[in-house]
């Protein structure tokens, strides 16, 4: 089961921004490590702009890993039932601890003072018909 959060902006936001809300997260409660999977990509007709994961070091006792993903709204893609630019989701792994948790709700408090913001959303995969609950 995981929990994920997504912040969905009301304009695109630069490279440069994106790179400090990641290094304000990495030192958010500790200093946490940043796995790079994918490559900050503006082109347009692209959904995913960047991913990465932040993770506690792997020999820590309160192991996390917490997913970032950062994509663009595409017309003829249906996601949101709204209008948005771009958005960013954060989502825990199974093997999520409190303190992961912590880092990621501060990550989503980050996110939301780093960027103008249309809606947050937070959403459990693991639940059969779960709620959604807008902020």
């Amino acid at each position: 089961m995981s929990f994920a959060i997504h912040v969905l902006t009301e304009e695109k936001f630069s490279e440069s921004c994106y790179r400090r809300f990641l290094d304000s997260v990495q030192n958010l409660f500790g200093k946490w490590n940043l796995l790079k999977s994918v490559p900050f990509n503006e082109e347009t007709g692209h959904l995913r702009i960047h991913e990465c994961w932040i993770m506690a070091p792997e020999d820590s006792n309160d192991w996390f890993r917490i997913n970032v993903q950062a994509e663009r709204r595409l017309k003829d893609v249906f996601v949101w039932p709204f209008d948005y630019e771009w958005q960013l989701s954060l989502e825990t792994s199974t093997g999520r601890s409190i303190l992961g948790l912590g880092v990621q709700i501060g990550e989503w408090l980050l996110a939301m003072q780093s960027f103008r913001f249309v809606v947050a959303i937070d959403r459990d995969s693991g639940l059969k018909d779960e709620s959604t609950d807008l902020l």
